[in-house]
């Protein structure tokens, strides 16, 4: 690099910067076109240049060279001059009329931050730092080593009876360095800077480096006994927060535990629905956004002093925002992040819209377990509410019973099983929010509203369980998470072998009569119920007197009952049980049970004639008329009852 006093020809100028001491602002670094003599000695012709006048000596600047010129130009007197002089005094005057406690809290602050970035500079392309002094003293030859890296600083408490005494240890590369050289100076205060013998020290950007003039000229500082107590209080207490600490005497934990991603959905001034993020670390929380690196608790206990200091772990919290971010959340700053921004536009019939609050429950639910998320906070008018974003899942246990389906369901909302009866109300209503037993709030999946609205509205309670009426049995269709204890009754209708025509029935069937009679085969087997529907004279008495026959196929006669049965037709006229008919016990019984129509009276002529037209083999009673019996005790003699409403 020009610049490097071994790189210049003799006669030559060269770039170089130099400590110098000014009269008002204190040490400065400032750039010098110097000529380099024989045996790399400095001539005592030097000029002081800027980002304007060094193409005066230098005409090709590096591009190094370039930025350091340029960070130098933002400290220089011109841009000092430009920032401060609002009287518009001559440049002398300004200086003068400099006071000190301006120039350290308003000038210097500015000129350390720079130097700074100046000797992170040099130390990365090996530049050497030359001492000048006054401002008619020439440049020495002898170079000051700008250091990589940074020197690391611990303060050393120790407690005794005699008092508080602390020291500061300095070390760089692991070796320990004395302060007290006697040739030790401060170039920078904050970020810091420090020149000792002949090398450049640098330090965290966080160091105060007021902190180290004490112990250019002492090993160890002792604390007044009277001043402990505030010493505790506010130095110390400091010390710990900001620096590294070993301490003897008292203790210092320092915590360095992951933190807990805490979520909190809340409405902002604009009312919009918004996330925002903190960490939870235990004694802390630290909200996004608060660049507070650490937290210290102070203990006072028995006339003794405790710390704790809670570190944050910002790598852990850097990705943690990054994996919202990767799922698409927009983060607004101090606003918080949006599920989508800006407003989206609606379907032609309403304004466009941001996120709402469901909108947001619904994408915590799917990103829950992705995002470690455990609970989150939601924050609304009438106060704040633990909400569990995990998805709940339903397990349905159902039991075939003669007339019904027994429905035994469990939700489980984390570790939280609950009988899927306790949502019944709430699905039927429409309402999502289901309150925990902890206190907490579950988040009832929106399809849920819809899928499992019929069964629960035409369900009854009975106890934890649902009772479905058989012929509702379509409604099980969405129950894939179902288990069934004796077969699946959705899935009966496609095992169904469809009967042929039984062999007692005396007629031809057309395809759709066919089909109408296999339908109620398929309702009987399964004991359901169903309604055959036709425009009258297509054959529904046909199609039904078909399904009877089938379901009465395994009627078998006794013979010697049979026998009574024929022998007893005195007691029976046209299929009419006489009122005063004594009971005979050895008369015919249907094993396979009776079969009951009801119709109005009008067709009851017309089913004895279809009947024995079709159906001769079936053995019916006419249950109408004033005469009727009060008993059906002998019902069971008979395979068909034809009765009306009445």
């Amino acid at each position: 690099m020009q610049g490097n006093s071994n790189m210049c020809s003799s006669g030559e100028y060269c770039l170089v910067f130099a400590i110098v001491e000014n009269p008002v602002l204190g040490l400065l670094l400032e750039p010098y076109a110097v000529k380099q003599l024989a045996r790399n000695q400095f001539s005592y012709e030097y000029h002081r240049v800027g980002l304007i006048t060094v193409s005066d000596f230098f005409p090709n600047l590096t591009p190094v060279q370039k930025k350091l010129l340029e960070i130098h130009a933002k400290y220089s007197d011109e841009a000092i001059l430009k920032r401060f002089n609002k009287d518009k005094l001559k440049p002398v005057e300004f200086f003068q009329s400099l006071s000190q406690e301006f120039v350290v809290s308003w000038i210097r602050p500015i000129i350390d931050k720079n130097m700074a970035e100046m000797a992170a500079i040099l130390a990365g392309q090996n530049v050497p730092v030359h001492f000048k002094g006054g401002r008619t003293d020439r440049i020495r030859e002898e170079p000051i080593n700008v250091l990589t890296g940074k020197a690391e600083t611990v303060f050393c408490f120790t407690w005794l009876s005699e008092g508080l005494f602390y020291k500061l240890n300095v070390k760089y590369n692991e070796k320990e360095i004395s302060l007290k050289s006697g040739n030790t100076r401060l170039l920078a205060q904050k970020p810091c800077l420090l020149i000792l013998d002949d090398h450049l020290y640098q330090f965290e950007k966080e160091w105060d480096g007021k902190k180290l003039v004490p112990f250019f000229t002492r090993e160890h500082i002792q604390v007044p006994k009277s001043s402990e107590k505030e010493y505790f209080r506010k130095f110390v207490y400091e010390a710990v927060r900001k620096y590294s600490v070993i301490a003897e005497g008292f203790s210092v934990e320092v915590i360095s535990d992951l933190p807990r991603a805490l979520v909190s959905l809340e409405q902002n001034w604009q009312n919009h629905w918004v996330l925002l993020v903190s960490f939870d670390y235990g004694k802390v929380v630290f909200q996004l956004g608060d660049e507070t690196p650490s937290k210290v608790f102070l203990n006072e206990e028995n006339e003794g002093y405790s710390f704790s200091k809670v570190v944050r772990q910002t790598s852990f919290e850097k990705q943690f925002i990054k994996k919202l971010e990767e799922t698409g959340l927009k983060y607004r700053g101090g606003d918080g992040f949006y599920l989508w921004y800006p407003a989206r536009n609606g379907d032609g019939n309403s304004e466009p819209s941001l996120p709402g609050y469901f909108d947001y429950l619904d994408w915590l639910s799917a990103q829950s377990l992705q995002l470690g998320l455990s609970h989150i906070t939601v924050q609304k008018n009438e106060g704040a509410e633990k909400f569990l974003p995990a998805k709940p899942s339903l397990r349905i246990a159902v039991n075939d019973k003669n007339d019904w389906f027994d429905l035994f369901g469990t939700v489980s909302f984390g570790k939280f099983e609950i009988p899927f009866l306790k949502l019944k109300n709430h699905i039927l209503n429409g309402r999502r929010e289901f309150s925990l037993p902890d206190g907490s709030i579950g988040l009832i999946p929106e399809e849920w509203l819809s899928k499992y609205q019929d069964i629960l509205k035409y369900s009854v309670n009975k106890g934890n369980t649902l009772q479905l009426k058989k012929h509702h049995y379509t409604l099980l269709n969405n129950l894939n998470e179902a288990t069934y204890a004796s077969g699946e009754p959705t899935k009966v209708l496609h095992d169904f072998v469809p009967p042929s025509l039984p062999a007692g029935i005396k007629a031809t069937l057309r395809p759709y009569q066919v089909q109408g009679y296999q339908w109620m085969c398929f309702l009987f087997e399964n004991k359901l119920g169903g309604c055959l529907a036709d425009d009258m004279g297509l054959g529904k008495t046909l199609q039904t007197l078909a399904m009877l026959m089938f379901a009465h196929k395994e009627v078998s006669l006794v013979s010697n009952n049979a026998a009574n049965l024929i022998s007893n037709k005195n007691n029976i006229s046209a299929g009419q049980l006489k009122i005063f008919a004594e009971e005979d016990h050895n008369l015919y019984t249907n094993t396979a049970g009776t079969s009951l129509l009801i119709m109005p009276l009008s067709l009851i002529h017309n089913w004895v004639l279809e009947i024995n037209r079709f159906a001769p083999s079936f053995k019916i009673l006419q249950h109408t008329g004033t005469a009727r019996a009060d008993s059906t005790r002998l019902f069971s003699q008979f395979d068909l009852i034809l009765t009306t409403y009445g």
